[in-house]
């Protein structure tokens, strides 16, 4: 019989090996304290469609992970309660590259989010899920 803890220890597994591969991707073991221009983000889909998860409005249907580090631009161990949205990651990541955000891309930035400049984006999120 497969234990009811197994769900939970593979995530928290998942977190230290994301850990790990933050800290080697900016140096930590070799005792470098930061790369500037080096931004780590990572998230995830949702998993299996299952009831109550993907495709629906219940937590596990709208939340994924988001983490993100950039050493000397971004607080370390910060949290957001924002909500953003996949759509989201183009003008951001045009922002962050001081660009030009074009007029027209359904996501919204979530640059100012970041370092904390802004707690929300400038309007909710919007999802639409064809009906079956």
């Amino acid at each position: 019989m497969a234990s009811p803890h197994r769900p939970a220890a593979a995530g928290w597994l998942l977190l230290c090996v994301i850990g790990l591969w933050t800290a080697e991707l900016f140096g930590a073991h070799a005792g470098e304290t930061s790369r500037p221009n080096t931004h780590f983000i990572f998230t995830a889909d949702h998993g299996a469609p299952l009831p109550f998860a993907k495709g629906s409005l219940y937590d596990a249907g709208i939340r994924v992970p988001l983490i993100t580090a950039w050493p000397g631009r971004l607080k370390a161990g910060s949290l957001s309660d924002a909500m953003v949205c996949w759509p989201d990651f183009f003008p951001t990541f045009i922002e962050l590259a001081s660009g030009e955000v074009p007029v027209g891309p359904d996501g919204k930035s979530f640059a100012g989010i970041l370092p904390g400049t802004t707690t929300q984006r400038p309007d909710p999120p919007f999802q639409s899920v064809p009906s079956l």
